[in-house]
């Protein structure tokens, strides 16, 4: 089923998503019907929230967009393979920080204005 797509502004959008449990009822109806609306949209990426599910759950589809592409721009853009189309459940980024705890020590208070870091992603039930 095509699930409709809220827009850019919904408060759902900025509201924290809850976890998904390892047995959530309807996960893979769920999970089925975003493919689909994805399909429709003719879009590359779905996030549950978007379709009114306050979840920790998207979906990435770039195979279509790696088939459209030609020979050098698929070695460019696409250099591990032809692209991707997963589910991914309970996504987590955590910072990472490269600077030791002397450095920090040194640089504080001049690093306050500083924005650029480092973040490590991970799909527990990917």
């Amino acid at each position: 089923m095509i699930l409709p797509i809220i827009a850019y502004g919904h408060t759902i959008l900025r509201t924290p998503c809850a976890d998904v449990p390892a047995d959530f009822p309807g996960l893979r109806e769920l999970v089925e019907n975003m493919w689909q609306t994805l399909a429709a949209a003719r879009g590359v990426g779905l996030a549950a929230p978007q379709v009114h599910q306050p979840l920790r759950l998207f979906i990435v589809e770039s195979q279509s967009t790696f088939d459209h592409l030609g020979p050098e721009e698929r070695a460019r853009l696409f250099p591990a393979g032809a692209g991707i189309r997963e589910v991914f459940i309970n996504p987590k980024i955590t910072p990472v920080s490269r600077l030791s705890p002397l450095q920090r020590k040194l640089l504080a208070g001049k690093l306050e204005k500083v924005r650029k870091g480092w973040y490590r992603t991970a799909y527990p039930m990917k």
